[in-house]
């Protein structure tokens, strides 16, 4: 009796499968570290409005039950316009900062995306018609909410690219 060893059957995946994932992966992540800084920021306005003296409006429970219509339609829309945002700016700017790395650095570093994101949200802010320190403190609250949605959305490529999720990544 003889014993054929046979060698491991590799299934080739297409590249397209490939891409897709790591848009996929770059897109949920990107759109939900979006969503939650929205979230965040609605809680930090909320918590401003507490501080100014109340008016004394009367409490109308109308508002409770349109807010309970109206709160999954605000969730879908949001979801859109994170995903708009991602596909409009986060990507290009993932795009950009390895680019850069590429052709400057002579390989992709992690910094290269803050400073990308940096200068694509200083040129609004140069034309937002406030003084001087609204205008530090919108680029730098833009600026951190972009570097960190892209830095996150980096690191869920690299590690759908290499099809692990504890994987290691030079940027992320």
């Amino acid at each position: 009796m003889c014993s054929k060893i046979r060698e491991p059957v590799r299934a080739a995946v297409p590249t397209e499968v490939r891409v897709r994932d790591r848009f996929g992966a770059v897109l949920t992540a990107s759109v939900s570290v979006l969503i939650v800084e929205a979230v965040i920021g609605a809680l930090a306005l909320a918590v401003r409005e507490q501080t100014y003296e109340n008016p004394g409006l009367p409490y109308n429970p109308m508002a409770v039950l349109l807010l309970i219509v109206v709160a999954p339609l605000l969730a879908v829309a949001g979801a859109v316009v994170g995903a708009l945002l991602s596909v409009g700016l986060v990507m290009p700017v993932l795009v950009t900062a390895a680019w850069l790395g590429r052709r400057l650095a002579g390989r992709e570093a992690w910094w290269w995306v803050p400073a990308t994101a940096a200068t694509v949200t200083a040129p609004p802010v140069v034309l937002a018609e406030v003084g001087p320190m609204p205008r530090l403190g919108l680029w730098l609250g833009m600026t951190a909410a972009l570097a960190v949605t892209a830095l996150v959305a980096a690191g869920c490529c690299c590690r759908a690219a290499r099809g692990s999720p504890a994987a290691r990544c030079s940027v992320g």
